[in-house]
């Protein structure tokens, strides 16, 4: 299997609800490069990434990238109770993985992060802050805190 290259695609999400909580602040979701799934993503082509199959998806790492990226193409079709169950499977899958320590790190941080945008929509703002918490403690990136931050500043507003 090639070894795992981070693309980073950041979509930007307009978490717009009706609650006080989701204003219209925007979010950052994180995909990882695996060819095809990623590249589908990165088109707006969510519907076709889920039906794909990208590549053998057998070892920790495809699995693990594979949850990831469908749980984005999830987020983006509105269907958060699924992504929510996805990126928990990969969480399953990332302390398998065979990557160096601090991709394996950063890789599930990432997970945390796309996990928390669910929830938020959702309405599971404890759980989804805990996990940004958890994603910024575990590999601090620019992209997790701005999530953080966003999400802080909305749950401010809604006091």
């Amino acid at each position: 299997m090639k070894p795992l290259t981070l693309k980073t695609l950041l979509l930007t999400v307009g978490m717009m609800s009706t609650s006080t909580w989701a204003i219209t602040d925007a979010y950052k979701l994180m995909i990882i490069d695996d060819g095809d799934l990623a590249n589908f993503i990165e088109s707006g082509h969510y519907q076709k990434a889920l039906e794909s199959k990208s590549g053998k998806v057998d070892s920790p790492n495809a699995l693990f990238v594979s949850e990831v990226n469908r749980c984005v193409a999830n987020i983006r079709l509105s269907r958060y109770e699924e992504a929510e169950t996805l990126c928990s499977k990969a969480l399953t899958f990332s302390n398998e993985m065979d990557v160096p320590a601090h991709t394996r790190k950063e890789l599930t941080s990432f997970a945390l992060s796309n996990r928390a945008m669910a929830r938020l929509k959702l309405s599971k703002h404890t759980a989804a802050i805990s996990d940004l918490y958890e994603a910024s403690i575990m590999s601090p990136n620019s992209y997790v805190e701005a999530n953080l931050q966003t999400a802080k500043n909305q749950m401010q507003l809604s006091d």
